[in-house]
């Protein structure tokens, strides 16, 4: 039996459990096109009920059985955790519900999420003639991103821990050598970075820092805007590390976005307005990270800022490919230069 057609059978054995408000007593289940593009392979599953209602839709998200995924169980645990808890619920905040995991085949089962990503608006609106009332909803979108990644951190929250798992040194390793050897990184810059790695990690390896499970991929891709709040989707890659993780791949995203060829009036500026509204939103608007946070934050932008030329640069065509790349490399220099400074401050 084909991995989907067990999938279907699945669903229409369990549908009643699903939805025991409808009569599944002659249940059908259909694959339909899904509207959305994603690597790996997610079905939307439509389900119909005798009552002639609106059918009813399934999102059936097949995750490899890998390192970092882990065949989707972390991901189906941590929505578990967060859906319909008060400090989600209470803010406006959602994750799509948890319907079903199905270890056989590495797949979970999740309620459909509408609305607008967040990241397709802000490409769309942020231009240089946005009116007032746009720039300034948009900044309350992303201070909204960052209350709702605090409550996500605060509610799976692990205490603390002295350091950072090694796993940050080991992927910026590999990512390093990988750029290297095709050239997008000089034999310089790879130097001073694993330099510059080594030496923020030995400043901080005696720090407390709090420990939470991370989305693991928190970008405004993955935050879908609804009339009654936010909802935030594709914990694909759930794990517990520190919590700037998450903060920092959410700061990567906005300032390395691609507009194009959607707007070409976009208005790269205000990306930093848009960031500070994020920084507001998670620590508070009187609150600010420390010395030690700000160093573990760059730190973890420049993991990332890596990672993610490293594995996505073969995703885009060009010109899309070739402003990618520079932006990409922009960035990881823009934050081995900060680190250098914050490093610089422990003297």
């Amino acid at each position: 039996m084909k991995p989907e057609e067990a999938i279907l059978a699945h669903i229409r054995e369990k549908c009643g459990d699903y939805f025991p408000d409808e009569d599944f007593s002659k249940a059908e289940a259909d694959l339909v096109p899904a509207p959305f593009r994603t690597t790996n392979p997610v079905y939307v599953v439509e389900v119909r009920s005798a009552s002639g209602r609106a059918p009813k839709k399934i999102i059936a998200k097949v995750t490899p059985d890998d390192e970092a995924t882990h065949g989707g169980r972390p991901e189906y645990e941590m929505l578990k955790l967060l859906y319909g808890h008060p400090l989600m619920t209470s803010k406006g905040f959602h994750v799509p519900k948890p319907i079903d995991f199905l270890p056989s085949q590495k797949t979970l089962l999740l309620e459909i999420i509408e609305g607008e990503k967040l990241g397709a608006m802000i490409k769309r609106q942020n231009s240089i003639t946005a009116s007032t009332e746009n720039i300034q909803r948009l900044g309350s979108l992303l201070r909204r991103c960052g209350e709702c990644l605090r409550a996500i951190h605060d509610i799976t929250a692990n205490g603390t821990a002295k350091g950072v798992p090694d796993d940050l040194r080991i992927k910026v390793r590999a990512s390093v050598v990988k750029l290297t050897s095709d050239g997008l990184l000089s034999d310089s810059s790879s130097a001073e970075i694993h330099s510059l790695t080594d030496r923020a990690l030995e400043l901080t390896k005696d720090k407390e820092f709090r420990i939470s499970k991370q989305h693991g991929d928190f970008h405004p891709g993955n935050v879908i805007v609804q009339k009654d709040g936010i909802a935030v989707i594709d914990f694909t890659f759930a794990e517990e590390n520190v919590i700037y993780n998450d903060i920092g791949q959410f700061l990567l995203s906005l300032e390395t976005i691609i507009p194009y060829p959607r707007n070409f009036l976009f208005a790269f500026g205000r990306l930093k307005v848009l960031q500070r509204r994020f920084l507001e939103g998670y620590f508070g608007e009187s609150a600010s990270p420390g010395e030690d946070e700000w160093l573990l934050l760059h730190l973890f932008k420049l993991r990332n800022a890596l990672i993610r030329l490293n594995v996505r640069r073969h995703t885009y065509k060009n010109p899309q490919r070739s402003v990618f790349i520079f932006m990409m490399k922009r960035s990881i220099q823009k934050e081995i230069d900060r680190i250098k400074q914050l490093i610089g401050q422990y003297a």
